[in-house]
């Protein structure tokens, strides 16, 4: 019944061949609500399907915006080779109404994967997976990137989310920006983990982006949406910065790191008095872009990371790549998805050269470190409110006021949850 890229019309009484799905994480099992569709994982029977021989389970996508995300879902798949970090559109269906998409199902997800992995080892196996996953993700971003549509896309709508504020008013997008694609939801969750490929053919564990995400993650939007300014492309160099600051605390202090980096950016945004755990704030005086800082929670924990014993060259190169070109409060100064994948392979190919380079231990000093992140444009100042973290760290909750505490931050976990030696039993 179903084969590669096929377009079905299905009657409405018409059985389809779907199996029990039989997976460990009951959680990951359940149907996902989005903006504008349900996802959830199948099992196709194997003599109705000619995706691959082997046995992998899919997952299907009912969507409104069908007909404009299944073209470009297409037109991305249709390059050869398929990009090996963008998810793959095995074939379409339509019955009772509604409009399907099916894909390859993704064991995890990032943020799923850092959970299971608690504390990561710091070796030559680990951070050159992690570092090959933000490579090659760069260069999905990329293709996204530079991919022309027939249609305009607006805010809501097909290679890109709809992007609402917190009282559900919509954003639109720049002038000129609507024939690019861009995802507009880059986030954990949404970077899938496949433990090895469906059809067999890559041994290697690896994650994917999808081309496609749901209602946008305010953790990871960028300034312009709270300011209700058009939005562009550079929403997804902003996100990729979020995401890469989460991905190097977890490779140097583990999960819990992540939830620890999530109390010190707990604050008000600035316009609601509502807490959150944005990477920036908004004076309540200011109604412009340039008036957003990068909170100064971020600019201790950038700090506190280069001055932490697993700090490697190359762990400074990307804290200095999130913190120069995508952390940046003007979406005009972000670098473009072209340069963001340059700087990363530049990382990786040095990376591969030399492994002293990925993990030998080179931390700065307080000193040292902090002389870097001043250079950083448009970030809260340091002030009376805030000691310097080589003396005090702060201590942000999400539901209390800001306190200060001489807590070590390097104090590891008494778990001896260890990363494994064979990655595609991922």
């Amino acid at each position: 019944m179903f084969k590669d890229k096929a377009e079905l019309e299905l009657a409405a009484r018409e059985v389809l061949p779907f199996l029990p799905f039989d997976g460990d994480d009951q959680d990951e099992m359940k149907t996902k609500q989005g903006a504008y569709s349900e996802v959830f994982p199948v099992n196709i029977h194997s003599s109705h399907h000619e995706f691959w021989t082997s046995h992998h389970e899919k997952a299907k996508k009912p969507l409104i915006e069908f007909k404009k995300e299944r073209d470009v879902l297409k037109i991305l798949g249709s390059k050869s080779p398929p990009h090996p970090h963008l998810i793959r559109l095995l074939a379409t269906y339509r019955q009772k109404g509604k409009y399907h998409l099916i894909f390859p199902y993704a064991e995890s997800n990032l943020r799923s994967y850092w959970e299971q992995r608690s504390l990561p080892e710091f070796d030559h196996e680990t951070v050159m997976w992690a570092l090959t996953q933000m490579y090659g993700i760069s260069n999905a971003l990329l293709r996204l990137h530079e991919f022309k549509v027939t249609f305009p896309l607006k805010v809501g709508g097909a290679a890109n989310v709809r992007v609402k504020t917190e009282d559900d008013g919509e954003i639109s997008v720049r002038a000129g920006e609507e024939k690019f694609g861009r995802h507009g939801d880059i986030k954990p969750e949404n970077i899938l983990y496949f433990s090895k490929g469906p059809e067999a053919k890559d041994p290697d564990s690896k994650s994917g982006i999808r081309p496609s995400g749901i209602l946008s993650s305010p953790t990871y939007e960028p300034p312009e949406c709270k300011l209700r300014r058009p939005v562009s492309r550079a929403y997804d160099i902003w996100s990729c910065g979020c995401v890469w600051l989460e991905f190097i605390t977890w490779l140097v202090k583990g999960s819990a790191g992540i939830e620890e980096f999530a109390d010190w950016r707990g604050n008000s945004a600035g316009l609601n008095d509502i807490d959150d755990d944005n990477f920036f704030t908004i004076p309540r005086e200011s109604n412009s872009s340039s008036g957003a800082t990068i909170r100064a929670g971020v600019i201790l924990w950038v700090e506190q990371l280069h001055q932490h014993e697993k700090c490697s060259k190359l762990i400074h190169d990307l804290l200095k790549l999130i913190m120069k070109d995508l952390l940046l409060i003007d979406a005009d100064e972000r670098v473009k998805a072209s340069e963001f994948h340059q700087q990363m392979k530049h990382c990786y190919q040095k990376a591969t050269r030399d492994p002293d380079y990925m993990l030998k231990s080179a931390p700065l000093s307080p000193k040292d470190s902090k002389a870097t992140l001043l250079k950083i444009p448009r970030h809260e100042g340091l002030g009376s409110h805030m000691a310097s973290s080589d003396q005090r760290n702060i201590n942000i909750s999400r539901n209390s006021s800001v306190s200060r505490s001489s807590r070590d931050l390097n104090q590891k976990s008494k778990k001896t949850v260890t990363w494994p030696t064979d990655l595609t039993k991922g």
